[in-house]
């Protein structure tokens, strides 16, 4: 198994370009929204979810 790059919030929010309440809204509120783990207090994302959920966010818009 290989490493997998795990991204933290902040650097997930600036990434995507989006607020703090933005990042926590949408990932509690149901929404679609790139898989995380939750590591102690500290909330993770797999480099590869939220590169996939982009794309998919891309084709939806066409």
């Amino acid at each position: 198994m290989t490493a997998e790059q795990l991204l933290s919030r902040a650097q997930v929010i600036q990434r995507m370009g989006i607020s703090d309440s933005t990042e926590r809204r949408m990932r509690k509120g149901g929404h679609s929204w790139p898989a995380h783990v939750r590591v102690g207090d500290r909330v993770l994302y797999r480099e590869s979810a939220v590169a996939s959920w982009v794309a998919a966010q891309e084709s939806i818009g066409r």
